[in-house]
């Protein structure tokens, strides 16, 4: 028998990268006492996020679009773990945001 649990998800945004993600760390669904939910960002690299200049429109946007999805499938908080995206936080945290709010009022 399946355990429901009707506690709203986190969720988090990942690079398109494949590692291995044991119990602790963020993306796995174990590490959490609540349900996740993931969506990774299509086409994104490391090489794109470890950089020397800013990152492009089209590469935020991809972030602001899974947020958004993330958003729409009940998210009500939504993390990553990649720190290098931290330059970029104001670009598509901001949107991502304003997304949530309006889904709510």
């Amino acid at each position: 028998m399946a355990i429901i649990d009707d506690r709203p998800p986190l969720g988090f945004i990942s690079i398109d990268v494949i590692l291995h993600r044991p119990p602790g760390d963020p993306f796995n669904k174990d590490t959490w006492p609540f349900p996740l939910i993931r969506e990774k960002v299509d086409g994104s690299s490391e090489a794109q996020v470890v950089c020397v200049g800013p990152y492009d429109e089209v590469f935020i946007n991809k972030f602001v679009e899974a947020g958004e999805r993330l958003a729409k499938r009940g998210a009500v908080g939504i993390i990553t773990s990649c720190g290098f995206l931290a330059m970029a936080q104001p670009e598509y945290v901001y949107p991502i945001a304003n997304h949530v709010f309006n889904l709510i009022h």
